[in-house]
């Protein structure tokens, strides 16, 4: 079960190293992301030209802890305690400490890796939650498997499976996210996310090798 969602490959023994482009607005940065095997789960390092970010998951792809630095704006730590998200440090140049609630729902904060899970099962939907990135506020989010379906990704051919992401309850109006993942492995592929909140600009990611 664990090793499904947290492979070992080389680069080193225990580590993946995977290259994606992003686009917000006019913005277009590039995107190195870093799985690492461990004994209970897998880290997942983000690095962009000024952000670099570190989420700790267990072997269910759930995070357990979150770390987030922005270059001259944020230094941020988040952990989870029971149903409760910790968050300690410096967020837009002010410092911080909250306790936030949640429920005992999962916490996906690195989605794009986090929603494998989804992928890789028979299950149709999942309900968890993550930090907007606007305010640190928690949000629960409901990922429903939509489709699978061949795309083309910097011209190559994909089997996917797309799965679309909207705040849980009535506020599904208010924001949309579309992510595809490869429908072999789960490995991420595609997202489109819409402008609607603040804090969730119009993006694009896209898999690059």
């Amino acid at each position: 079960f664990f090793f499904s969602f947290c492979p070992a490959y080389s680069y080193p023994d225990n580590e993946i190293h995977y290259h994606y482009r992003e686009q917000v607005k006019e913005s277009v940065d590039d995107v190195e992301l870093i799985l690492e095997e461990t004994e209970s789960g897998c880290i997942l390092t983000c690095k962009k030209t000024d952000e670099f970010s570190v989420s700790v998951n267990d072997a269910t792809l759930a995070t357990l802890e979150w770390s987030f630095t922005k270059t001259g704006d944020s230094v941020l730590k988040v952990k989870r305690e029971g149903d409760f998200l910790t968050v300690t440090g410096i967020f837009k140049g002010k410092e911080i400490h909250e306790r936030l609630p949640i429920d005992e729902r999962p916490w996906y904060q690195a989605t794009s890796l986090s929603l494998r899970t989804l992928v890789l099962s028979n299950d149709k939907e999942k309900v968890f939650w993550t930090l907007r990135p606007d305010n640190m506020s928690p949000v629960k989010f409901r990922a429903v498997k939509e489709a699978e379906e061949s795309i083309t990704v910097g011209g190559k051919p994909y089997d996917a499976v797309r799965i679309e992401m909207r705040p849980a309850g009535i506020k599904s109006v208010l924001w949309k996210g579309v992510y595809w993942f490869r429908e072999a492995d789960g490995v991420f592929l595609r997202f489109q996310g819409a402008a609607a909140i603040p804090g969730m600009a119009a993006s694009e990611i896209t898999f690059v090798e």
